[in-house]
């Protein structure tokens, strides 16, 4: 997802999304680049998200990852 950054007119940002199931609850941002993170049930993070693009994006990775299994 590619838009500009209201506050400063001419600045782009991309946000790129990662899917990834695992066991252990830890986490820890790898990068200095996250501003926040954090580990949410499908429901706290549809809450959270602020845009409907958003939030498709994360109904389409959760049926994505039900295929699966």
């Amino acid at each position: 997802e590619t838009y500009e950054v209201r506050k400063k007119p001419g600045t782009m940002k991309d946000v790129v999304y990662f899917i990834a199931e695992y066991a252990d609850q830890s986490f820890a941002p790898s990068t200095t680049d996250a501003v926040s993170a954090g580990l949410f049930s499908f429901e706290e993070a549809l809450e959270k998200l602020p845009t409907d693009s958003r939030r498709n994006v994360l109904i389409h990775a959760n049926a994505f990852l039900a295929d699966l299994h």
